[in-house]
């Protein structure tokens, strides 16, 4: 079941319909049953697996509590984090390993087979958010809940459960613990927001996608022109797919009177990579900064490449994402450096013709790294590079290519408008029938501008 799926909007407005008109041990009840249905509807054994990792860290995160003896704490968070990680590394990683020793054992003449192993959707945010839960109850910064229902419902929310955002208990479990009054401007904000990444999904990303993701899969055929703008666009169409997600999970909780928290914020108006890991997958970064990065001894410059190292393995179990996620990490690091070893901040403001110019460079190195995140393998990668430089420009003028460089630029322009400019300010002021009007031209496109069958969110496999 998905977002852009009849399925999905029956089980959203079936469950918005009777919402409000239930008590509180009802409504929260009914939530439950609703996340495990939309979750089983993958996979029915979906739901015994979620069932039981909650199981296993509601009891761990109260025998945590539960104790003042230190190793006996320990003792508890280990096993739930060694269970988590061990259900995670199983399913997502096994073949990864599998492929690693296979290469390395290659001159042997040794052949390791893959195992069947599906993957199920969600399951590295899902175990982020467990694994938050029991270690913020470690570290008392949290008091674990005794209702298992609740608990459970803070684990499978369904509009957040396949791909985030990453919530953290101490944000999701209050609001999910107090009744929820009907608010009428709370409820066509949350369906406002539902069909602006209806209209991010169906209408831009599932159009781009498809136009410029081939040519990662096969570059030696295209010219540099097209290369170049494929490296610029595909980005572009990751974050609106990914964003319409996370718009569609905050308006779907916005409904039910639950806030989920921003996962983007202008990612693409960013000027240095300290600022785009802040805007970009917001919820991810703050995970590694809050549970990693803070538990590593050292310089703290090596101490980012951990952390963005599992940032790209968490992508995916691929050779070709831990790459991305370490050379994204030394570029921070050397942002870091900069920041404390070069100039003060008074000469930096003086010095704008060199910080311009370090923006250029900086999303120049971020967007040659994209070849590594949308190549199906680092040679493959190689030759993209090789034929983004050497491949002359011959599509140039062609009318779809200058037509994606302009929806290129336009998309830039609403980023820096929307990071600068007072937008929701500015949305408020406007009269009833100004926002009602804008509302409409937005069902409009969603409905008849739509493409035929939408894809697949692309954050579902991680």
């Amino acid at each position: 079941m998905t977002f852009v799926s009849f399925e999905y909007l029956v089980l959203l407005l079936g469950t918005f319909a009777v919402y409000y008109f239930l008590p509180w041990r009802a409504r929260i009840t009914l939530v439950l049953v609703a996340s495990y249905v939309f979750y089983a509807y993958w996979e029915p054994w979906y739901a015994y697996l979620i069932g039981f990792t909650t199981l296993m860290d509601y009891v761990a995160a109260l025998a945590i509590h539960g104790s003042e003896d230190p190793r006996r704490r320990r003792l508890f968070l280990g096993l739930s984090i060694a269970a988590n990680l061990g259900l995670l590394g199983y399913f997502k990683y096994t073949n990864f390993a599998l492929d690693t020793v296979d290469m390395l054992l290659g001159g042997a003449g040794l052949r390791i087979p893959h195992m069947e192993i599906l993957l199920p959707a969600g399951i590295s945010f899902y175990t982020f958010q467990e694994m938050s839960y029991t270690i913020d109850v470690y570290r008392r910064r949290f008091t674990p809940t005794r209702d298992p229902i609740l608990f459970a419902t803070f684990v499978s929310f369904f509009p957040q459960l396949v791909a985030g955002p990453i919530e953290r208990a101490e944000h999701l479990i209050p609001q999910l613990a107090v009744p929820r009054r009907f608010r009428l401007e709370q409820v066509t904000s949350g369906i406002g927001l539902i069909f602006i990444g209806l209209f991010k999904k169906l209408c831009l990303a599932d159009r781009l996608t498809p136009f410029v993701y081939t040519k990662f899969q096969g570059p030696a055929g295209f010219d540099g022109y097209e290369l170049l703008l494929s490296l610029c666009a595909m980005p572009v169409a990751l974050y609106l797919d990914f964003g319409a997600y996370t718009d569609i999970a905050r308006g779907s909780g916005r409904m039910l009177g639950v806030e989920i928290v921003k996962n983007f914020d202008f990612p693409f108006s960013s000027k240095n990579p300290g600022e785009l890991w802040q805007r970009w997958h917001m919820t991810l970064t703050a995970w590694m900064r809050d549970y990693v990065f803070v538990a590593l001894p050292g310089n703290p410059v090596v101490s980012l490449l951990v952390p963005a190292a599992l940032i790209g393995l968490w992508h995916g179990p691929h050779w070709k994402y831990v790459l991305w996620g370490i050379a994204n990490g030394l570029a921070l690091g050397l942002y870091v450096l900069w920041r404390i070893h070069g100039p003060s901040r008074a000469d930096r403001r003086r010095q704008r013709p060199l910080r311009i110019l370090g923006t250029a460079v900086f999303w120049a190195y971020t967007l040659l790294l994209m070849a590594l995140f949308f190549c199906p393998d680092v040679r493959t990668a190689l030759v993209y590079w090789r034929s983004l430089f050497s491949e002359r420009w011959e599509t140039f003028g062609h009318p779809s290519l200058t037509a994606l460089a302009a929806f290129l630029a336009l998309f830039v322009v609403v980023q820096l408008v929307g990071r600068y400019a007072d937008w929701r300010g500015w949305w408020s002021r406007l009269p009833g029938w100004a926002q009602g009007t804008a509302f409409a031209v937005l069902v409009y496109l969603v409905v008849f501008g739509a493409v035929p069958v939408g894809e697949r969110f692309v954050y579902y496999q991680f």
